[in-house]
């Protein structure tokens, strides 16, 4: 079986569109009431005491790897050094702020019939007992 997905359409209905021309005639496209609720709904809804609206997913990168990177929860932590599995194909915005912080990459390539993870292992200290593990 195979799908195709185009890299970008329009995905937006009605009720999306009209609420684009409510920010739009506000004149508050930043920071206005509109983000404030949305903050509030989404922190309600993941059962968080905050959340922040930020203005693009490349920011969302670089604000989740700052926040495991500076957090004080030890099992969250990252520390420069340790290794992030990450797609093969994206845009490069996936990468920098891990490269940003020190991280090493380990990148993950999709094969049609499985995953496969090149280079070392994850966790093996730097021995290379198998270069390739596949997960169907």
């Amino acid at each position: 079986m195979s799908f195709k997905f185009p890299l970008a359409t329009a995905s937006w209905g009605k009720e999306e569109i009209d609420a684009m021309q409510r920010v739009i005639a506000s004149g508050m496209f930043t920071m206005g009431a509109n983000v404030q609720a949305f903050e509030r709904d989404f922190a309600q809804y993941v059962g968080s005491r905050h959340c922040v609206m930020v203005n693009s997913g490349s920011s969302a990168n670089l604000l989740i790897v700052a926040a495991l990177f500076y957090t004080k929860n030890p099992r969250l932590k990252l520390k420069r050094g340790d290794e992030v599995i990450v797609p093969a194909v994206s845009w490069s915005t996936t990468y920098y702020p891990l490269y940003q912080y020190g991280l090493k990459i380990q990148v993950c390539r999709y094969r049609s019939a499985y995953i496969e993870l090149r280079s070392r292992p994850v966790g093996t200290g730097g021995h290379r007992q198998d270069s390739r593990h596949h997960w169907r």
